[in-house]
């Protein structure tokens, strides 16, 4: 039972099982924003929107190539009707 429990824990990364429908880059990710104790939240499962929480800093990163210092970001939030609504909600708004 033990050998088949250490096999479960080398195929997938331990901390993202849930995340099986998001992409391997957003997965690696979000392995390591836990592993950094950055917390973490997802807004949109499907376009892969993540809400990053560092201290009282608050960024957002979509697909693993977008954060909040890109200038696109902002149109891609504002389409995303679900994002933008978390994003405001958020904001106090």
């Amino acid at each position: 039972m033990a050998q088949t429990y250490k096999a479960q824990a080398f195929e997938r990364f331990l901390c993202v099982i849930a995340f099986d429908n998001m992409e391997l880059s957003t997965q690696a990710l979000f392995f390591d924003l836990i592993q950094q104790g950055i917390e973490v939240e997802v807004l949109d499962e499907n376009d892969q929107f993540l809400a990053l929480k560092i201290w009282r800093s608050f960024g957002i990163c979509e697909k693993r190539n977008m954060t909040s210092r890109d200038q696109y970001i902002s149109p891609l939030i504002m389409e995303n009707k679900v994002v933008t609504k978390k994003v405001l909600a958020k904001a106090g708004f």
